[in-house]
């Protein structure tokens, strides 16, 4: 599980750094498309992001911002622990 949970951590910041994912939706997507993250558990996913605020919700959608690779780390970190 901690391997999954690495390979998760890698991709996820691979993809949100890149800036792909545009939307609350196409996070969703990718993450299980990754076929780790299934059903509530993405929604618990993307709830840490947005608490950490890297997923921001406006009138005008869902967007994905960065702020630096340490800080992406750190959230993933207590999300994981969540």
């Amino acid at each position: 599980m901690r391997l999954a949970r690495a390979i998760l951590r890698y991709l996820l910041e691979k993809r949100l750094l890149e800036n792909r994912c545009s939307s609350i939706s196409e996070l969703e997507s990718f993450l299980r498309e990754l076929g780790w993250c299934r059903g509530n558990c993405v929604h618990t996913y993307i709830r840490g992001l947005k608490r950490g605020g890297l997923v921001t919700v406006d009138k005008h959608g869902a967007s994905v911002s960065i702020c630096t690779k340490d800080d992406l780390k750190t959230i993933l970190m207590a999300v994981d622990s969540d």
